[in-house]
């Protein structure tokens, strides 16, 4: 359902002294990219604006509350100004608090007292601190609440995984930039309470019904459903490969290796759990193994099978039943593993999938019904994991974000050093988890060594996925090439140089030109710069 709002934009904190804490989560150019984002479309739909700075009247000095964290910013000093992505325009409202909340600030509450806005929609750091005070003082005076969860920051990511939990059992709702500013070009917002709830509860309910019979099943009917399934999986390798190639951009020769490495670890798996025993005795001990319950099992788009089902088929010959939420990028694919699930005749309510964003696999996480929880994501999915499970006391596995250098000494053997780094880097454009992302290398070679990496680079096949010798393919969708060209150019002014071996875009026949971004090879010696840091 759909009901007319009268939102107001609220920015809060974008200053120097604020976005320049180390540990910032997520960086500082991937939280001021999303808030420019909200703000450029906020501006286009006319929606009116209210930037909440952290002021000190000049000559005064007011501490900040956190230890060893200095005193706030001075009016019209360098501490005080935001970025320039984020500067206010002629007539959106400027306002100075000394505290936590804006609201607490008189030319705020006046704003929000003379206007007709009900709604508001806020993008900020520190979401644990002054985001979440702001927040909390807009319930309580009676306004609907969106925060745009990809566009908040704090430098404590696990309290801010913690705040939002506190936050959304308060009636304050979260969602990406782009979803906000669609609802906002609507003119609308959702009411009532969210329908992922009710989807969540279904699969889960179904999921703790069935988990009473499944626990109490024989270990080898158990293994005879996976013995199935990869008969069919090794049926169904060259549609399959195809159809990870079709959605997600993965080079072919990629997509079918994966589903041949998924059959093999299976058949590996199937081996193992032939020759364990629920229970183990020696003379002093009694080993026995039971089921947890119901595991939330959370994967990403990048091996979609092979890790889906890495983690799906141990928990059910354990005799755990499943809730499994995909990355919604690979759809299809996931579709696609159900299907098969069902034509090697798993019962209802042994695996059901949950189909959304993060939200619904946080929803997922925060069911009291889950007995444990397993994800490969970002370390962003692994804070919020860590606190969900961390609640309930419940156990977790998580495989996060990796940012993988490579080190080249100086007697390396050069030529195999770049061509495996290169392979490394760029194949299936980088979008594993082992890539690598940095190379540290001995300054005596460094020359010698970028002119072979360089090389290396232009001889990787780059071209439609669908060919059998690529190994550059495009990225997963046109949102990750504008994230990465962005950060590219916000690194550009720091690097010391910057090699793009392949200066035109390859011939594509699948209309893929908004996901390419070429291999690009840059220098940096800070170490803390962003697209060093982040993965």
């Amino acid at each position: 359902m759909l009901i007319e709002m009268q939102p107001l934009l609220t920015l809060i904190d974008f200053q120097s002294a604020f976005l320049t804490v180390p540990g910032l989560e997520p960086s500082v150019g991937q939280v001021v990219d999303r808030a420019a984002s909200l703000l450029r479309g906020c501006r286009e739909l006319r929606i009116p604006v209210a930037h909440i700075r952290t002021a000190t009247p000049s000559g005064l000095e007011v501490p900040r509350l956190k230890a060893g964290s200095g005193s706030k910013p001075q009016l019209g000093s360098a501490g005080y100004q935001p970025p320039e992505e984020l500067v206010e325009s002629t007539g959106e409202h400027v306002i100075h608090k000394t505290g936590y909340s804006g609201l607490r600030d008189t030319d705020f509450d006046n704003l929000l007292q003379q206007s007709e806005v009900d709604t508001l929609i806020v993008t900020g750091v520190y979401l644990h601190a002054c985001v979440r005070q702001t927040v909390l003082d807009a319930r309580t005076a009676g306004f609907q609440v969106w925060v745009a969860q990809d566009a908040v920051a704090s430098d404590d990511p696990v309290h801010a995984a913690m705040t939002r939990h506190h936050l959304e059992g308060r009636g304050v709702r979260f969602a990406p930039v782009a979803r906000l500013l669609k609802w906002l070009d609507d003119g609308a917002s959702p009411s009532g309470p969210p329908e992922q709830l009710a989807i969540v509860d279904e699969a889960v309910s179904r999921a703790t019904q069935f988990a009473r019979k499944w626990r109490v099943s024989e270990r080898g009917t158990r293994i005879d459903l996976v013995r199935t399934l990869v008969d069919r999986l090794n049926m169904s390798k060259a549609r399959l490969a195809r159809l990870i190639t079709d959605e997600l951009g993965k080079p072919i020769c990629f997509a079918g290796s994966e589903v041949q490495r998924t059959g093999e670890m299976l058949s590996v798996i199937i081996g193992h759990f032939e020759t364990q025993r629920d229970t183990t005795e020696s003379r002093d001990t009694t080993l026995r193994r039971r089921p947890l319950g119901t595991i939330a099992v959370i994967t990403p788009f990048n091996n979609a099978v092979y890790l889906a089902l890495g983690k799906i088929i141990p928990a059910i010959i354990h005799g755990n039943t499943v809730v499994w939420k995909p990355a919604p990028e690979a759809l299809a694919v996931s579709r696609f593993v159900m299907d098969l699930l069902n034509e090697s005749k798993w019962p209802q309510g042994l695996v059901s999938i949950l189909e959304g964003d993060a939200s619904v696999g946080q929803t997922l996480m925060d069911d009291p019904r889950i007995d444990s929880i397993t994800v490969t994501g970002s370390s962003s999915a692994g804070f919020s994991a860590q606190v969900a499970a961390a609640r309930r006391r419940v156990p977790l596995q998580a495989e996060l974000g990796g940012n993988n250098a490579a080190i080249i000494w100086h007697d390396a053997t050069i030529a195999t050093a770049a061509e495996q780094i290169a392979a490394g880097a760029f194949e299936m454009a980088g979008q594993r988890c082992t890539a690598n992302r940095r190379a540290i290398v001995h300054q005596d070679i460094l020359g010698p060594f970028l002119d072979r990496l360089t090389e290396a680079t232009r001889a990787l096949f780059t071209g439609s996925p669908t060919h059998p010798d690529t190994r550059v393919g495009p990225l997963v969708n046109s949102d990750r090439q504008q994230c990465v060209a962005r950060m590219v150019s916000r690194a550009k002014p720091y690097a010391s140089a910057c090699f793009v071996p392949h200066d035109e875009f390859p011939t594509d026949d699948r209309n893929d030109n908004d996901r390419w971004y070429p291999p690009t090879i840059l220098c940096c010696d800070d170490p803390t710069l962003e697209i060093v840091q982040e993965e």
